[in-house]
């Protein structure tokens, strides 16, 4: 048995730890032993529920640096609390000994090196674009240098994001593109019955909705202008979604922004729900915004895989994963009238959105299940533990 540690620096529960958490239920423990170091919270709660080991790692001095305060990688400020991390992670390899450092987050990537010195391969997973709107320019080279210097392999969430890296001047030889795999609907009977996400459902014929945690580049801005493009007093829009990294401000400007514009009554903002698969079930229609370049699009495929019409913007991992019209819809990103356009297309065409919910199940159950990414993981597992044989072309993986 081999054992894993999985190493991600953020104690809420985000995307790249919802599919962290994913990928450690979906493992075969028989012949992997998942262990997690991370700061306590939610996804510490949730891992050990899932069968992983625990290891407390809270270093808020590195961890809580941020872009505008001159970089969580600038040496030259934070080279004290970096070195400290590296030693309290040394620490934890030399007791746990793992076979593989699979590391969750950009901050967890720049702790590699702490693997190396053991001797131990390092697969980086890539939950991120390195936009200049997240990472100064320091800090993106300094990401780069690391990952040609000690990742063994990396895990691209899509073409985009290897793309982006391949551009950047790394190997496409260490870079493996693996779609998220998502639990949400997988089990779902799509039973037209469902119960109802939300309370003032049947004051309206319509459920518009959008998923994800409330930030400015998330969109959820566009969505709203979308909304009173509309004009239509049938529809409820709910918001779901919480603020997680201190964006409290965006929070008030959007429910200002939906009073403003005389949404209010239709407007619901439910804060995070984690009940994901019934609040797919609830919707007519699910948005996604992003404002940027998205690297995946979690919502979307979860979207897909409960078989709720998806309409999301057509930049980054959504751009890749719906075939326009067939399993999906993409607009013009930010542009709330192109998003308005789609949205009104769709609650016009109901036959034909319902067959566009359909088949992006189809889709997302073929491309986007938590089997499918476990298998593929386990894969770069399988390579990584023979690298030399691998590279030598010695090394057959099942």
């Amino acid at each position: 048995m081999k054992t894993i540690l999985f190493l991600d620096h953020v104690g809420v529960l985000g995307g790249g730890e919802v599919v962290l958490l994913n990928l450690i239920r979906g493992l075969d423990k028989a012949r992997y032993h998942p262990v997690i170091a991370l700061p306590p919270g939610l996804p510490a709660e949730q891992a050990a529920a899932a069968g992983a080991d625990i290891v407390e790692f809270d270093l808020p001095g590195f961890f809580g640096l941020h872009k505008d305060e001159g970089g969580f990688i600038s040496l030259a400020k934070a080279g004290r609390d970096y070195l400290l991390a590296l030693n309290f992670l040394r620490r934890i390899l030399s007791r746990v000994k793992p076979d593989i450092l699979h590391t969750n987050s950009n901050k967890a990537h720049l702790l590699s090196r702490a693997a190396v010195s053991y001797g131990i391969p390092v697969i980086w997973h890539m939950h991120d674009l390195l936009l200049p709107e997240f990472f100064s320019r320091q800090q993106i080279k300094l990401l780069l240098y690391n990952a040609r210097r000690y990742a063994s392999r990396i895990i691209a969430v899509s073409q985009t994001v290897s793309k982006a890296l391949i551009a950047e001047g790394l190997s496409a030889e260490h870079i493996r593109v693996i779609y998220n795999g998502c639990a949400a609907g997988e089990k779902n009977d799509m039973v037209s019955n469902a119960p109802v996400a939300f309370t003032q459902s049947e004051r309206f014929n319509h459920i518009v909705g959008m998923v994800g945690r409330i930030s400015p580049w998330k969109g959820q801005h566009i969505f709203l202008a979308a909304a009173s493009r509309l004009k239509r007093k049938d529809i409820l829009f709910p918001v779901i979604g919480g603020v997680l990294f201190g964006e409290d401000d965006y929070h008030r400007r959007i429910k200002e922004m939906a009073l403003d514009s005389g949404l209010n009554e239709q407007v619901l903002f439910t804060g995070y729900l984690p009940d994901t698969a019934l609040v797919y079930s609830s919707l007519d229609i699910s948005v996604h915004a992003s404002v940027l370049p998205e690297p995946f699009g979690l919502v979307v495929a979860e979207s897909m895989l409960a078989g709720c019409p998806v309409i999301a913007s057509d930049s980054g991992g959504p751009s890749e994963m719906i075939n326009d019209g067939v399993d999906g819809l993409l607009f013009r990103t930010g542009d709330p009238v192109s998003l308005a356009e789609r949205i009104s297309w769709m609650l016009n065409h109901p036959d034909e959105a319902g067959a566009i919910g359909e088949n992006g199940r189809r889709t997302a159950l073929r491309r986007f299940t938590v089997d499918r990414m476990v298998a593929d993981i386990e894969r770069v597992y399988e390579e990584v533990s023979c690298l030399e044989d691998y590279d030598a072309g010695r090394c057959r993986i099942s």
